[in-house]
């Protein structure tokens, strides 16, 4: 009974820790420490609940069993993910995984983009993001994953290129900017989810600054559907009824139209059909 009384005790205070490192505030300051200390306590939880029921009934060990078996096995299917595509695949001697380039306004960088070459083709749809492990970043930052949205591709079957729009920020953005280039990047994903707006005639949509960074893989992927001639990639095409796409982009400063001007000369580029509408572009102060 003594060691059902710990395991209560043990499960209580794991829950009792959750909550207040859940914060918004304790979040943000310590977000790493947060997830890392957030599993380790649901594990906790979790294990001390089984322990405890397992005794008594097995009928009611079925709901935590459940939870652990399932959380097992996203586990390993999570790794292995990231084993297999970042092992193999191609490999170059001369450059590393990674490229940064740097946009500045006066002398403080305004914004990041940072090309990333997986080891293996991924399939990439708009509103996807990755976690990315920056090994030569010392030791510390190696046991850390950060979150990127996936700003814009090379490929829309087989991407080999994947690049982020990034604001330098507290943490790990801050120290890229000191950094052109990164020897080795470890990717976890792509996670997230498509909101399909092929399916709709009209779309508009609407960014501030960096949040432009969101908005262009679904002009790139509704644009590209429309472009493409392939006779083999005729499913891709499938199912796009858009029309017209309007942007409404209001940026901070000037410089930020350099941001994504490459992007969108080759968008117009591609939109022979005019399906791109325009982007309306305004500067706010």
């Amino acid at each position: 009974m003594k060691s059902l009384a710990n395991l209560c005790e043990q499960a209580a205070a794991a829950l009792a820790i959750i909550l207040p490192s859940s914060f918004y505030l304790a979040r943000k300051w310590m977000y790493e420490f947060f997830l890392k200390l957030h599993f380790i306590l649901a594990f906790i939880t979790a294990f001390a609940i089984l322990i405890h029921l397992l005794p008594v009934s097995l009928e009611k060990s079925v709901f935590p069993i459940a939870t652990l078996s399932l959380w097992g096995f996203s586990t390993i299917i999570r790794l292995t993910r990231v084993i297999y595509y970042n092992s193999g695949g191609k490999k170059s001697p001369l450059i590393g995984q990674a490229s940064i380039k740097h946009y500045f306004n006066g002398q403080s960088v305004s914004a990041m983009k940072i090309v990333v070459r997986p080891q293996r083709p991924l399939e990439i749809r708009p509103g996807q993001y990755v976690y990315l492990f920056l090994s030569d970043m010392g030791t510390r930052r190696r046991l850390q994953a950060h979150p990127y949205v996936i700003s814009w591709w090379d490929d829309s079957m087989r991407a080999t290129e994947l690049c982020f729009l990034i604001q330098p920020q507290n943490g790990i953005s801050s120290e890229l900017i000191a950094r052109n280039s990164l020897r080795k990047v470890i990717i976890d994903g792509p996670y997230g989810k498509d909101h399909h707006l092929e399916d709709y005639e009209t779309v508009i949509l609407v960014a501030k600054g960096i949040g432009i960074a969101g908005i262009l893989p679904y002009i790139r992927h509704m644009t590209y559907r429309r472009a493409s001639k392939d006779k083999e990639n005729e499913v891709y095409r499938r199912g796009l009824i858009t029309r017209k796409i309007d942007v409404y982009w209001v940026m901070e400063n000037n410089c930020e139209e350099e941001w994504i001007s490459k992007w969108i000369s080759e968008l117009q580029t591609r939109d022979s059909e005019k399906v791109g509408g325009h982007v309306c572009k305004h500067l706010s102060y």
